[in-house]
């Protein structure tokens, strides 16, 4: 199962009711749009920006990549990952079963903007950062 947790950074003068309301935003369909890794911008071609992430109001999660394989069109890479998302303390916290190694991942994205139409946040590794942003 993959976990990923996404913390909120809230610029709101009113921050009652915040979960409720990153929750709202947070619900649809977000295409890749750019990434950053390390501080370089990476190109990101029309097949990536394919690659989607989908927050469904019955709090399923579902990830799907595209990406150019030599000799042929764009190709959806493989079975789509999919899990449960929910929110707490400001935090999305994604699980999903890894049926062939047969325990849970986790990966922690810190959201960095969160719009109705903007979802920017970092990935970070032992050796460095990703920054994605996604639109819907």
């Amino acid at each position: 199962m993959l976990i990923i947790s996404i913390n909120f950074i809230s610029c709101s003068e009113d921050d009652s009711g915040s979960e409720s309301t990153q929750e709202s935003l947070l619900i649809g369909t977000w295409f890749l749009e750019g990434e950053i890794e390390d501080g370089v911008v990476q190109e990101v071609d029309d097949c990536e920006k394919q690659n989607s992430l989908q927050f469904t109001s019955s709090k399923r999660f579902i990830e799907t990549v595209y990406y150019n394989m030599e000799g042929t069109d764009c190709v959806i890479d493989g079975i789509d990952d999919t899990g449960i998302w929910k929110i707490e303390n400001g935090t999305i916290i994604i699980n999903w079963p890894d049926a062939d190694a047969g325990d849970d991942h986790s990966d922690s994205l810190s959201v960095i903007e969160l719009t109705q139409t903007k979802l920017k946040f970092r990935q970070t590794y032992s050796d460095g950062f990703e920054d994605f942003t996604y639109t819907k």
